[in-house]
């Protein structure tokens, strides 16, 4: 079996068929589609048995309990029987024309593909495209070569590039397994970024497809239900990990796979990020982060001042959402 779609869902029964259909609908015919459910306590298993009723393709594993995201993808990924996974969120649909351009793309035989994204509001209307890397056309890296990863890194505009986002993540599965148990990092959100990286940190074939692989739902991140704190401090304290288990000894390579971070949340972010604690722990905690993750004196200082403007950041952030999603929404 060539691929296999591993989707792990808590309490998406509303969404979920759309992503089944995006699936089914443009599907190669070799191919699985590999369901965990996280004990949902919504209509979920209705819908798959719907689904399953209509396709031999789809493999249902619901757990006893919720045990969190990190392990309902770990076990899709273990119940795969395919040679590439393509990981999937269960409120995203894949892009139209995206499995038959990745299925092409297989043949090259690399280890990952990565490709960009629509980003669309919770009724799949897009207002942005993310590209990952810019301008940047589409090519392969070795990261065999610490040229060629550097390179890779220095180029990344969002975290997607460091597989914080699942849905545009297809890999061989036999990279999962070589990296082995990460236990320690089940709970953090990124136990697969972790595995991904330790997998590939030290050679394999890299493959950014440009084309957008999947319209996603920007209004309905799970995650962002903890906080903006807690939010922020998950891909902080994430990456700050995984930069220090996978590159020890390398302090080009961390330099570099934290940079993306810096990148991703620049400076009204950080404020955003530290308007948000509500303690003397929290500030103390969010100062503390963020220089670890090598932002300078002078960003550190302007998070702490903008911060400080109050309601005038909150309108500023608002403003600029709007104004990104209406302006993206006329375009696409």
């Amino acid at each position: 079996m060539k691929i296999s779609f591993c989707i792990p869902t808590y309490n998406h029964a509303r969404f979920l068929g759309a992503a089944l259909d995006s699936i089914l609908r443009q599907a190669p015919d070799d191919f699985e589609i590999v369901i965990v459910d996280g004990a949902s306590t919504d209509d979920t298993p209705q819908v798959v048995a719907e689904y399953q009723r209509r396709s031999p393709h789809i493999v249902y594993h619901r757990c006893a309990e919720n045990g969190g995201v990190d392990r309902d993808l770990a076990l899709a990924v273990q119940l795969a029987r395919g040679e590439y996974c393509w990981l999937g969120s269960s409120d995203d649909v894949i892009a139209d024309g995206a499995i038959a351009r990745i299925v092409a793309e297989l043949s090259s035989g690399h280890a990952l593909y990565i490709g960009g994204r629509l980003e669309c509001t919770k009724d799949l209307v897009a207002f942005a495209r993310n590209d990952v890397f810019g301008e940047l056309p589409a090519r392969s890296w070795d990261f065999s070569s610490e040229e060629q990863l550097l390179h890779y890194l220095n180029s990344a505009n969002t975290l997607i590039a460091t597989f914080s986002y699942i849905s545009v993540l297809i890999f061989r599965k036999e990279v999962w397994l070589r990296a082995g148990d990460n236990t320690d990092f089940l709970g953090s959100c990124y136990a697969h970024a972790h595995r991904l990286w330790r997998g590939l940190a030290n050679g394999g074939l890299v493959r950014f497809v440009r084309e957008p692989l999947v319209r996603c739902r920007m209004d309905t991140d799970h995650f962002a239900s903890r906080g903006v704190f807690r939010r922020f401090m998950l891909d902080f304290e994430g990456y700050r990990r995984i930069a220090d288990d996978v590159f020890p000894g390398r302090p080009r390579v961390r330099e570099a796979f934290l940079g993306v971070v810096r990148r991703e949340h620049g400076t009204l972010r950080l404020a955003k990020f530290y308007r948000a604690c509500a303690t003397a722990d929290e500030r103390s905690s969010a100062q503390a982060i963020v220089t670890l993750l090598g932002y300078s004196g002078g960003q550190r200082f302007s998070m702490q001042v903008i911060a400080a403007c109050g309601p005038l950041l909150d309108t500023a952030v608002a403003v600029r959402r709007g104004l990104r999603r209406r302006l993206g929404g006329l375009r696409y």
